[in-house]
């Protein structure tokens, strides 16, 4: 499984060199970065995504997850307060 996720984000950072403004292969590559515990560069993908579309804050939420699981709780604030501020809605940033 990790093989195939380390071939997928090699799959979706090419993508992302091809097509720079392609927020899907962006997001995913911080996704799969995140499950292969690669911070720092899931950390850089969502903020490129968040940069690409300002209105999916799922990218923002994401990045609060990454600094939440890294014990960096003072970014894991700011971005979960980012998230519920932009969408009250999100429980889970919410509960977070």
């Amino acid at each position: 499984r990790k093989q195939m996720m380390e071939n997928a984000a090699l799959h979706f950072k090419r993508a992302a060199e091809i097509w720079p403004e392609f927020m899907n292969a962006t997001y995913d590559y911080g996704r799969t970065n995140e499950q292969l515990g690669n911070w720092k560069e899931a950390v850089n993908a969502y903020r490129k995504t968040y940069e690409i579309d300002t209105s999916f804050s799922d990218a923002i939420f994401r990045m609060g997850v990454v600094y939440e699981s890294t014990n960096n709780l003072d970014s894991a604030i700011i971005s979960y307060k980012y998230v519920t501020s932009t969408n009250p809605l999100n429980i889970i940033a919410f509960n977070n």
